[in-house]
């Protein structure tokens, strides 16, 4: 029986720590955001910086970028707004409300609030 070297196992245990702390619950949120922004919204939005293909609206959605970085945009505020409908707060637009559970509207937050310039 072949015994692991004493270097190897510290530099494995050194990787397992780093995927530990690479898959934080708040980069999980993140990551969770981050696809639903390219799944729902970019359709309308230019969502991510790795979005693919463009918004198919003539008169697109602002970007979430420029979302993230309104003075008035806060936790609250997004909360409020991604549990009503689109239509009601934006007329005559007919989006309508996203239908999210708590924890993706958590993620969407965490995702679109990453995006702030600091």
């Amino acid at each position: 029986m072949r015994l692991i070297q004493p270097w190897l196992a510290a530099a494995l245990l050194t990787l397992a720590g780093v995927a530990q702390a690479q898959t934080s619950p708040q980069a999980e949120l993140l990551a969770e955001g981050h696809g639903l922004a390219l799944t729902l919204c970019s359709v309308c939005h230019v969502a991510a910086a790795d979005q693919t293909g463009t918004p198919v609206m003539s008169n697109p959605g602002p970007p979430f970028r420029d979302i993230a970085n309104r003075p008035e945009i806060t936790p609250a505020a997004l909360d409020t707004f991604l549990r009503i409908a689109h239509a009601s707060t934006f007329p005559p637009f007919t989006m309508p409300t996203p239908h999210l559970s708590d924890r993706q509207i958590n993620a969407m937050i965490a995702y679109i609030l990453s995006l702030r310039r600091h």
